[in-house]
């Protein structure tokens, strides 16, 4: 008689079969989704609110007019992100976007999807440091299971920018300004990918410097969607 294999689910550590995807149905559906998300943004609208536009949005003159967003950053996701961005926690980050790929293939039609994924760049020194870019793993995956051109070049960091995470708001929008610049031509519909969006001055400023570059229309893909702290 054959044993069945099981493995763990990342997450809450319960035995599930080992064809099945590492967290568990009740994990998957565990994670905080966004109530009445921005359509553009991702952020949270007050309850009963309807709009194409935030006033984060307006605020951050936002170039991005879609956003899908994995889940909201609580401390569940927070581990995990953690895990996969400073201690090379690839099975989680695999996992995470595979969920991602699911919610993405769900929100469009596959005449809507864009045309090229660019994942949101590290300076090559922050790379040697870390030893990968976070968001290329997590596009990588969307590329595959989505079928869309992979395009890590079409976009580069010129500086070494300061940590985010240690800046208030107005100093993350000046740390970001200008630190982009992007290869011509570009694909006419483009998506960003990034691990977690806090404030989107990275976001903002990248996507900026796509549509000044010729792209017409840009997504914003994240495993995590946070407020500003």
């Amino acid at each position: 008689m054959l044993s069945l294999q099981v493995s763990v689910c990342i997450i809450c550590k319960a035995a599930i079969d080992i064809h099945s995807p590492d967290i568990c149905v009740s994990c998957q559906n565990a994670l905080a989704t966004i109530p009445n998300p921005c359509p553009r943004c991702g952020l949270s609208l007050p309850q009963g609110v309807m709009a194409e536009k935030c006033g984060n949005c307006r605020t951050m003159n936002w170039r991005v007019e879609r956003c899908v967003a994995l889940c909201c950053y609580d401390r569940t996701v927070s581990l995990l992100v953690q895990k996969f961005k400073y201690a090379a926690g690839l099975t989680e980050g695999y996992h995470l976007s595979q969920l991602l790929a699911r919610k993405i293939t769900h929100a469009y039609h596959p005449t809507e999807l864009p045309q090229a994924i660019i994942p949101v760049p590290l300076h090559w020194r922050r790379s040697i440091e870390r030893g990968f870019n976070q968001s290329n793993e997590i596009a990588r995956v969307l590329s595959h299971r989505l079928n869309i051109t992979y395009a890590p070049r079409l976009a580069k960091r010129l500086r070494a920018t300061s940590p985010q995470a240690q800046l208030n708001i107005q100093a993350r929008r000046r740390n970001v300004k200008g630190a982009f610049v992007c290869r011509a031509p570009l694909p006419h519909k483009i998506a960003i990918v990034d691990d977690v969006v806090t404030t989107g001055s990275t976001i903002s400023a990248l996507a900026n410097c796509l549509a000044n570059g010729g792209a017409q229309h840009i997504h914003l893909w994240c495993l995590g969607r946070r407020d500003a702290v």
